[in-house]
This record gives C-alpha cells, sequence and structure tokens, in this order.
C-alpha cells in the first residue's frame, strides 16, 4: 500500500513541480522555486512570519468554522471517530486486504496543513482556501 501512495506522490510531485519551476525560473530570469522561498521565509526565519502582524492560535478554528460550518469540525474529528467507530463495531468495517489507502492518507493534508500554519503567528484567512 504504501509502495503505491509513494509512487504516486513522487509523480505527482514530478509532474507538478516541473511547470511550475520552469515558470518562475522563467519570470524571475534565473532558476528559482518561489513556493519553496516563501516557505523558508516565513516558517524557517524569525522575522518573516510576523512581519504584517500576528493572530492567536484560535484565529483558524474560528474562521475554519466560519467559513466551512460543521464540514470543518467534521474534517478535524473524521479520523478520531473512525477509529474509535471500526474499534467499537469490529465487523462493520471489514474489507477485503489492500483494497484501498488506510483513511489517514486522505486527511494527512488537512493535519499538515494545520501544523505548519496553526503554529505561525501571522495567520490569514486566504491561507484557509
Amino acid at each position: 500500500k504504501f509502495d503505491l501512495f509513494a509512487t504516486w506522490s513522487i509523480l505527482s510531485a514530478a509532474s507538478i513541480l516541473g511547470p511550475v519551476i520552469m515558470c518562475d525560473t522563467f519570470y524571475y530570469g534565473k532558476p528559482v522555486f518561489a513556493s519553496l522561498n516563501i516557505v523558508l521565509y516565513n516558517v524557517f526565519t524569525s522575522h518573516g512570519p510576523d512581519l504584517y502582524g500576528t493572530e492567536p492560535a484560535s484565529f483558524y478554528l474560528i474562521n475554519g468554522i466560519l467559513n466551512f460550518n460543521f464540514v470543518f469540525i467534521a474534517a478535524l474529528v473524521v479520523i478520531p471517530f473512525r477509529y474509535l467507530s471500526s474499534s467499537l463495531f469490529r465487523s462493520a468495517f471489514v474489507t477485503a486486504p489492500g483494497a484501498r489507502l488506510p483513511l489517514f492518507l486522505s486527511q494527512l493534508g488537512l493535519y499538515l496543513w494545520l501544523g505548519v500554519f496553526w503554529m505561525q503567528p501571522h495567520k490569514e484567512e486566504r491561507f484557509l482556501f
């Protein structure tokens, strides 16, 4: 399962990164990966993230609920509820081995996003989209 996921992840990254780097290089006139520069500046420097103001940790939670209503909350709790329900009702979730990727992989993007952006002092509503 993991090999299949890793293979498709690498293929997807390569097919996306190639054109992005080519476009950035064309417009900047030198080899550049602008998205990486943004992350390096905002995440790994002490002055970057709070240059334009800061918000409390509850900012994304409040704005996520305001923008996406109960869907945001459901997305946050789907993995704990899935594992809780599978432990309570084992026979209801019997599937063939290897039939699909593990559930947590489908939600991993959300949790990674939360892990990175929630810790940053500078928060903007546009980062939710």
